[in-house]
């Protein structure tokens, strides 16, 4: 097919999916044609699980130079442009190196550095892809200083306002973000996603008899007869990220292992998600305990170390962090999915200025981390926020798309919360408290699992810490 042809099959599809096609998204197409009408095609899926993979990231070997960085940076921030650009404030750009002093302007940029003035004013240094970077000011009279005062180092936002000698003084400052869902996604049956994370097996401190007690409540043996009713409707399991303990991830964490080998953990993780029912389909990202590099974004588990999880028959690897679409049928278009293990989080939890404020402990800022992130259509916006591969193509860390859920974990402990009709959902844990932990000021509550019901849409936390039915 030539690239004529291409390019009319990917603006139809752009326009059935309500996608206000501009002249920056066609100029995107023409750059990226091939990306683009890859995305348009039919993506593989498992039909007798009703798992399709949207997006999971495929490694490739190449030595990174320094250029990959600028490249991955301009190709972030084309990304978030084509997001910004849908913003009505922002309809009439204009390039920094084109700003002149006593015009009205709004510009697109990354914010290079954040400070407060001695009058308590914000202070930005912003930059585009024209190379030029100015000063913003938003004051504090600003209806938006408080967004001003949890901007992110790297974030790139909008900014409308009146420009001066090589300085803008805002008038708006304007986030990406998602826009208000007119409508909440429920599915016609009756069906339960469960979300674990953090299994962290051969561990010592794993806590097996409460992970055995999930397991047999999962198979239907164990609960009230409400909980085994709602077993019986679970049709699938996601387990998002450090499916086991590993080696060396943390100072002085070789007593607190029971194996000197990966593979044996994962072995034993293996023998444990074989006896969730066949019939549910586990999806399965990695963490920064399992078996693959930290830097973001992280491919899936190793074959050779995770070979025992590989041979279950009703298993998806998928990378962290990836998309999938779940429960479609020919009358309904199923949920979209966004599985982020979180390594990210601790960075926000301590640098946003509301986040780091709210009065609460490192392990209940998750969901505020969360929001935040959404607010960025960003997993992990600032240089230093978490390990990263670049890639001079695509960025895999934006939030291109808008999911239904949001699942996550690495904080060990379960949280909830609701975003403009985004449900975010954090796994919780199945050891107890490290000393690692406690320096870190995180406070694990294990064995509590988040079951979601996707016809109300409603989430409930079952505790398997005690065997009560």
């Amino acid at each position: 097919m030539n690239n004529t042809a291409k390019k009319k099959v990917i603006i139809e599809s752009l326009m059935q999916n309500n996608t206000l096609v501009t002249k920056a998204i066609l100029e995107d197409v023409e750059n990226n044609i091939d990306r683009y009408y890859q995305e348009t095609q039919p993506k593989p899926s498992s039909s007798k699980y009703n798992v399709e993979v949207v997006y999971s990231y495929q490694d490739f070997n190449k030595k990174r130079v320094v250029q990959d960085f600028v490249g991955h940076m301009n190709a972030r921030f084309k990304q978030m442009e084509l997001i910004l650009r849908s913003r009505q404030e922002l309809q009439h750009l204009t390039s920094i190196a084109r700003v002149t002093p006593g015009s009205s302007v709004s510009i697109i940029g990354l914010i290079l550095d954040k400070y407060v003035t001695k009058n308590e004013h914000i202070s930005l240094e912003m930059e585009d892809r024209s190379g030029k970077s100015i000063k913003v000011i938003i004051t504090k009279n600003s209806k938006d200083y408080s967004i001003a005062k949890d901007l992110s180092l790297d974030q790139v936002i909008g900014i409308v306002g009146r420009a001066g000698d090589n300085v803008i003084f805002a008038s708006a400052v304007l986030l990406p973000d998602i826009p208000l869902q007119q409508q909440v996604k429920q599915s016609p049956d009756e069906t339960y996603v469960v979300v674990l994370s953090d299994t962290e097996m051969g561990s010592n401190n794993f806590m097996h008899d409460e992970f055995q007690r999930f397991l047999a409540w999962i198979q239907g043996k164990w609960g009230n007869a409400e909980q085994r009713r709602i077993a019986s409707k679970v049709g699938y399991v996601f387990v998002v990220g450090d499916i086991v303990a590993g080696i060396g991830i943390y100072p002085g964490q070789e007593t607190e292992v029971a194996y000197n080998s990966v593979k044996q953990m994962y072995d034993e993780a293996a023998l444990a998600f074989a006896s969730i029912p066949k019939h549910i389909p586990i999806i399965m990202c990695a963490g920064n305990h399992d078996s693959v590099r930290l830097s973001e974004p992280q491919p899936c588990l190793d074959i050779d170390h995770a070979a025992a999880l590989y041979e279950l028959p009703n298993i998806t690897m998928v990378s962290n962090p990836s998309w999938l679409n779940i429960h479609a049928s020919e009358d309904f278009s199923g949920f979209s999915i966004l599985l982020y293990h979180g390594m990210s989080y601790p960075y926000f939890a301590d640098t946003v200025n509301s986040i780091r404020q709210s009065g609460r402990q490192a392990s209940d800022k998750t969901e505020l981390v969360m929001e935040y992130l959404l607010k960025c259509r960003h997993l992990a916006p600032s240089h230093t926020s978490s390990f990263y591969i670049p890639d001079p193509k695509h960025d895999a860390l934006v939030i291109d798309s808008i999911p239904d859920y949001f699942l996550s974990g690495h904080i060990h402990k379960a949280r909830v919360k609701t975003y403009r009709g985004v449900n975010l959902v954090v796994g919780s844990c199945w050891q107890p408290s490290t000393q690692f932990q406690q320096r870190m000021g995180h406070n694990p509550d294990p064995c509590v699992v988040p079951v979601l019901n996707l016809q109300n849409r409603k989430i409930t936390l079952f505790d398997f810490k005690h065997d009560q039915q």
